[in-house]
């Protein structure tokens, strides 16, 4: 019995890893599957650039090999970007364990990402401002962006938007990502920028594909003169900082969130500080 397993185990450890990741990808129903596909496509393009490789066995993942993925992904990327694909990365290699196709576990522990990236992806106040006197190439992108800005709904979540979702003034939606139900009052500039009421059926934002919304945002951006590397997800980590920094406590934030933890709300706040000190910095010389 023993001869049969260790035989089984052999066979599995010589899987195509990047078949298997493919795979698991084709049956993921979850609603970051976009992310998840992306990963692959980072993970397959540093193998091919720092190791010309096209395919790789489950068992010549090691640790070193992963170590150099992270690194590979900080140099390419800024933000969040890196953590957000390796965590998708550790998943699939997480279910490959589940599936016996490694000998022992090659996920290296304590890998610590760069902080401080995300802050570089966030706007101010004064910034959103000057977004909405700038014209953009597609005015539901504009408002929709905007919206996220002062809401701080994902891009899924905004794109599914249909009037029914709102009543009296509040937005009721069950949030993409976490299934959670997120209720929300919406301020002056979302309630304008949601335009003429339709069809309770009818969506908000008739908004294009992902790629395309942001590569519209990015021209956008460059057009109102903000050097910074804004993406969609930008609108909603510019409305939690601008949250914090407006003098409001953590609980109200992840409350408008949607966050089924704190804990997912806490990495605002170091960005909050480091804006509080920016901010003290900036004050003119006094020459004393």
């Amino acid at each position: 019995m023993l001869g049969t397993y260790d035989l089984q185990s052999k066979a599995l450890t010589s899987t195509d890893f990047l078949k298997f990741y493919q795979a698991y990808i084709t049956t993921y129903t979850k609603a970051d599957k976009r992310v998840l596909t992306a990963s692959l496509k980072k993970f397959k393009a540093y193998l091919l650039d720092r190791h010309g490789k096209d395919k790789l066995q489950c068992k010549e993942l090691t640790q070193n090999l992963i170590i150099g993925y992270k690194d590979y992904l900080e140099t390419n990327h800024t933000g969040e970007g890196p953590l957000t694909y390796f965590n998708r990365f550790r998943k699939v290699v997480k279910y490959g364990l589940r599936e016996n196709l490694f000998h022992k576990n090659p996920l290296p522990e304590n890998l610590k990402f760069k902080s401080g990236g995300m802050n570089k992806g966030v706007l101010s106040l004064d910034e959103v401002k000057k977004l909405a006197n700038t014209p953009c190439g597609n005015e539901t992108i504009k408002r929709a962006f905007l919206f996220a800005c002062n809401t701080g709904l994902r891009f899924g979540d905004i794109k599914e938007l249909k009037w029914q979702h709102i009543s009296n003034n509040e937005l009721l939606i069950k949030q993409n990502k976490t299934q959670e139900v997120n209720r929300l009052r919406l301020n002056n500039n979302a309630l304008k920028l949601i335009g003429e009421k339709a069809g309770p059926k009818d969506l908000i934002f008739p908004l294009p594909s992902f790629e395309g919304s942001t590569k519209t945002i990015r021209n956008w951006v460059t057009r109102a003169g903000i050097e910074k590397r804004i993406t969609w997800h930008s609108a909603r980590h510019s409305f939690a900082t601008n949250i914090l920094l407006l003098g409001y406590d953590i609980k109200t934030l992840s409350q408008l969130l949607g966050h089924t933890s704190i804990k997912h709300t806490q990495k605002y706040l170091s960005i909050a500080d480091e804006r509080k000190v920016q901010a003290v910095n900036a004050l003119p010389d006094l020459g004393i």
